[in-house]
């Protein structure tokens, strides 16, 4: 899907040009992690998210490298009945 939309494929430059630039790279793999937590409880399901956030904040983002996004899913169970 990336090669038909360039703003998959973007990255920006601004060490060594005169001025900073977007620019389009002819390929970018979009990073897609599929996690499945539909077992486990609703506190179990809670710490494992604020994990999942801290270790993405740790892991940062750079704006020099294309693509500019990643994709985690999360499959969670559905509470039914009340």
């Amino acid at each position: 899907m990336s090669a038909r939309h360039d703003a998959l494929r973007t990255a920006f430059r601004w060490e060594g040009v005169a001025e900073p630039r977007q620019e389009v790279v002819a390929e970018a793999f979009v990073p897609v992690i599929v996690l499945d937590w539909s077992t486990d409880a609703p506190a179990v399901v809670d710490g494992k998210w604020r994990a999942l956030m801290a270790a993405d904040r740790v892991r940062g983002f750079d704006l020099r490298e294309a693509p500019l996004q990643r994709v985690t899913l999360v499959r969670l169970s559905i509470a039914r009945g009340k």
